[in-house]
């Protein structure tokens, strides 16, 4: 596997609600929100998931650069002197996790004109909006990297013009919609380069969620992608299982060789969490599609556990598979949600300048570091 290879996966991981934060708050954002008592914080934190949540965005805001950006590389620049977080990532993701971290507050209830953190999601979505070129991509075309950004800031883009209803947006969601559009392979879907004759399901399965966040906003789009991704999930899906494959039936997540050992792919069903999603986000139901309750049965038996040691940390996979499990209310997503809250909630930072953030454990934590990992665990109490 070449180590470009192994980079683009990352963002693989990247991917992206019980209480809300209401817009009619107006407790302002440079509060913190309300401590928990020492005691509490030694015991069993499962118990409040609203608070996790809320820490996580909290750390978040603080850790946005003035431009509006979140650098995986240089977000310790907001922390005060000597008291800087550790865990960098590769700036090379940062529009990704960008896109990431907006999603995390456009989700929990803020918007551009609303919500305890409106200032942030402002800044965030005029970043991403400056770096939007006249083609449509959001970002640089300068490494394999770039459509998987292009993804996910896409759909905080659409979701920041759907959720804040701001028309003057709308222009700028279209454009990086329609770059999605130019860039799948005819007759088939998307991997790293525009049309590059190349598939895989990670890619694809960022670009048919951004399709749907368009589609559900107004925006106009090409039906044909939605059923061309869709003719996809079938053909690397396994009838028996219900697993998802990356780039052919039966075949697992990548790995980058020093991390293939200590994260076993075997011990994810990621790509089958996506499809699922997908599949969700597309109008498909499992009484009408059986395979979709299948794949609910695999996942079902990889809940989340946060065990360094096994090497079955992998948030990318709890994110989109709490939100698949909740989104069909399937029977076994209270015992899912349990086993989550143990592997989050009692794994969250509660001291320092980290406190609310996470460690970014997993196969790809390291090229996305700590802002990736709060990012996306933040996302996953969203959804639960």
């Amino acid at each position: 596997m070449t180590m470009q290879h192994s980079t683009a996966v990352f963002l693989i991981t990247l991917c992206l609600s019980g209480a809300e934060l209401r817009s009619q708050e107006t407790k302002p954002a440079t509060q913190e929100p309300i401590r928990v008592k020492a005691k509490q914080r030694n015991e069993s934190k499962t118990l409040n998931p609203e608070r996790s949540r809320d820490r996580g965005l909290w750390w978040l805001s603080r850790h946005q650069a003035a431009d509006g950006h979140w650098g995986s590389a240089d977000f310790m620049k907001q922390c005060p002197q000597g008291k800087a977080c550790d865990a960098p990532g590769n700036a090379a993701h940062d529009v990704g996790l960008t896109g990431l971290a907006l999603l995390a507050f456009l989700r929990s209830g803020s918007n551009m004109r609303s919500g305890l953190y409106k200032e942030n999601v402002k800044r965030g979505i005029n970043w991403l909006r400056e770096n939007l070129h006249e083609d449509g991509l959001i970002g640089e075309a300068d490494s394999i990297s770039s459509m998987y950004n292009h993804g996910i800031a896409t759909l905080a883009m659409v979701e920041g013009f759907g959720r804040s209803k701001y028309r003057s947006l709308k222009k700028y969601a279209q454009r990086s919609i329609d770059y999605i559009l130019s860039a799948r392979n005819p007759y088939k879907v998307w991997r790293y380069y525009p049309r590059d004759g190349d598939n895989d399901s990670s890619v694809t399965g960022w670009m048919l969620l951004a399709l749907s966040s368009g589609k559900e906003y107004g925006l106009r789009l090409d039906k044909k992608a939605l059923s061309y991704g869709l003719a996809w999930f079938d053909d690397v899906t396994r009838s028996s299982t219900g697993q998802v494959g990356y780039q052919n039936r039966g075949e697992r997540s990548s790995r980058q060789e020093a991390m293939a050992k200590r994260f076993p792919s075997s011990k994810t069903e990621a790509l089958t969490a996506i499809g699922l999603c997908c599949r969700i986000a597309l109008g498909q139901t499992p009484k009408q599609e059986p395979i979709m309750q299948v794949a609910v049965d695999t996942i079902l038996e990889k809940a989340p556990v946060w065990d360094t040691e096994d090497g079955s940390i992998d948030m990318y996979y709890w994110y989109f598979g709490t939100m698949a499990l909740v989104q069909l209310d399937t029977p076994g997503s209270s015992d899912w949600l349990k086993m989550l809250d143990s592997a989050l909630i009692v794994n969250q930072k509660t001291v320092g300048h980290e406190r609310g953030s996470w460690d970014p454990a997993g196969a790809w934590g390291h090229s996305g570091g700590r802002v990736f990992a709060t990012a996306i665990a933040t996302l996953t109490l969203n959804a639960r």
